[in-house]
């Protein structure tokens, strides 16, 4: 009888620990879901937003400051989206003063005042969930460049 009690005793416990193996696994699987459709929506929207930008380059309007933001629509309207541009500024490392340098200097600050002129930072950033206060609980961002070659 004994024996009966204790084989009864192992088989719950290993019940329960298979039990929680399988929930915990489940639970996995939705973050994993949750993940990839984040992934997808960031980079579809990174497609679109850099398609877009890149028919205004070719024809002559390169992208200036913005800021936007959005839902996504349904099944993935529990995700917002939002993007940014952003001008690129390059530092230029200050030299000594001697006149050659002076030069350099100079000529180097209008390579990279040029380079800034021309490539925009592109950032897309999508986000779920919401605590108490309304704010997002999960974010994923994208960040690329946009470059303006004449």
């Amino acid at each position: 009888m004994i024996e009966i009690l204790m084989a009864v005793g192992i088989l719950a416990t290993a019940a329960i620990s298979l039990m929680g193996v399988v929930t915990d696994s489940a639970d996995m699987g939705a973050k994993d879901e949750k993940r990839l459709a984040v992934t997808m929506l960031a980079g579809n929207k990174m497609i679109e937003l850099e398609n877009e930008f890149q028919e205004d380059i070719a024809r002559g309007k390169f992208p200036d400051e913005a800021e936007v933001a959005g839902r996504f629509e349904e099944p993935y309207d529990q995700y917002a989206w939002a993007y940014s541009v952003k001008k690129v500024e390059i530092p230029v490392m200050e030299g000594n003063d001697s006149e050659k340098s002076a030069a350099a200097s100079g000529a180097v600050k209008n390579i990279m005042k040029k380079l800034s002129e021309s490539v925009r930072e592109l950032k897309v950033t999508v986000t779920w969930g919401e605590d108490d206060e309304g704010k997002p609980l999960e974010s994923f961002e994208l960040t690329t460049h946009l470059v303006n070659t004449p």
